[in-house]
């Protein structure tokens, strides 16, 4: 139970610091987005805006549940790479299936992924409520003549 433990823990980090690196590289610009956004008053601005951070955050999800099905194969768990990924997407997405599961041994895992995938899905809703307020107040500084100071 402590190697399962042990791993999981691992992935938890590494899946949160990818989680964390994203957003930092969107919050930093999510300013100038969101200016740019509000240029000409076009919708399409800020679908593209909205666009970028739901790319930015699923990609990243997608190499989380990409590295939690890598762990699943080398632990011997899954014989071919397209099984251990469906399996990783259900347990990320914390749907459980229950069609495939995992051994004894390796079954603390797919709780452990879920959690991951739980708080994954946190930080995803606090980045896009976030990009939405960084529209907001963009419009409403145009709309009424404002301009931010970039420091």
């Amino acid at each position: 139970m402590l190697l399962p433990l042990l791993l999981a823990t691992g992935m938890l980090v590494f899946g949160l610091n990818i989680q964390a690196l994203i957003m930092a590289w969107l919050v930093e610009r999510l300013p100038r987005l969101a200016e740019w956004a509000v240029r000409g008053k076009r919708v399409r601005r800020f679908v593209g805006v909205l666009d970028l951070v739901l790319l930015h955050v699923l990609g990243a999800a997608m190499v989380q549940i990409a590295a939690w099905a890598l762990i699943f194969r080398v632990v011997g768990e899954f014989h071919d790479y397209p099984a251990a990924f469906y399996h990783s997407a259900v347990n990320f997405t914390t749907l459980g299936y229950g069609d495939l599961v995992m051994s004894p041994r390796w079954r603390l895992l797919g709780p452990l992924e879920a959690l991951n995938g739980g708080l994954v899905l946190g930080l995803s809703s606090a980045i896009l409520v976030s990009t939405f307020g960084h529209l907001r107040d963009a419009r409403h500084g145009a709309s009424h003549g404002l301009h931010r100071q970039s420091s």
